[in-house]
């Protein structure tokens, strides 16, 4: 679960439709439209509200995992070299309680190979 996804949902949604604007003849954007319009109904109520907006100080993202318990992480939004209005989303451990955590240290275990 992740707290306080709404808010961030209404604001990524803003900013989606900030980046369309300048790609309005570029047919990819279009398809991401009408993919994300057509299943789901969060986004389309989003979208009906025609907010515009930029990312520039993205709160962190604080989800509760079911078994490994509270995790905050701070998102960075990083430029692609080129990229008129292109970005990546990398979402990085802000914290100390997070990085110390038993449940985090179990989690990132669980991901090596």
């Amino acid at each position: 679960m992740i707290g306080e996804w709404e808010s961030q949902a209404r604001e990524l949604t803003a900013t989606f439709r900030a980046s369309l604007c300048e790609h309005a003849n570029d047919p990819a954007y279009s398809r991401l439209l009408n993919k994300l319009l057509e299943t789901s109904e969060t986004f389309r109520r989003f979208w009906a509200e025609h907010d515009v907006g930029e990312l520039e100080d993205v709160p962190p993202l604080t989800m509760t995992h079911p078994t490994y318990g509270p995790l905050r992480f701070t998102m960075r939004v990083l430029a692609q070299p080129g990229a008129t209005n292109a970005f990546y989303c990398c979402f990085l451990v802000p914290d100390e309680p997070t990085t110390n955590a038993p449940a985090y240290r179990d989690l990132r275990r669980s991901l090596e190979p």
